[in-house]
């Protein structure tokens, strides 16, 4: 599977899979329209308390070919130091040794895996 194929399929999953009660929520495709920038970055997924405009949750997809320390540098880092909780959503393969860069780097964040078995996104959150 193509990774922007890949990337489509995730944010999909993500985004239709969030609970609204308490929270609104906004999508910046990376592939198309950006929309809701942080800190002049662009998150995938942003969840605002009801009502407001205060940032709850970030949520950021790593695709294989993100999987690098100037990524970490340049957005996670950042992202992390806004205020707000950050997950990070990875490949499972890559979860221990992007886990591992982000305890170097003192970078405060969250995580969840992804894989796709049979065309279908499974999500895990920690």
């Amino acid at each position: 599977m193509e990774e922007r194929e890949l990337y489509e399929k995730v944010l999909k999953r993500l985004f239709d899979g969030l609970k609204t009660e308490k929270h609104e929520k906004f999508q910046n495709n990376r592939l198309g329209e950006r929309k809701f920038a942080i800190s002049d970055l662009y998150p995938d997924i942003i969840m605002t308390k009801k009502d407001s405009n205060e940032v709850d949750f970030i949520v950021e997809i790593i695709i294989p070919s993100y999987v690098n320390k100037e990524s970490l540098f340049k957005k996670w880092k950042p992202l992390s130091e806004v205020g707000s909780t950050l997950y990070l959503v990875v490949p499972k393969s890559k979860h221990k040794l992007i886990e591992q860069w982000c305890n170097e780097e003192k970078v405060e964040t969250r995580f969840g895996t992804y894989e796709v078995k049979n065309n279908k996104v499974e999500l895990k959150f920690f």
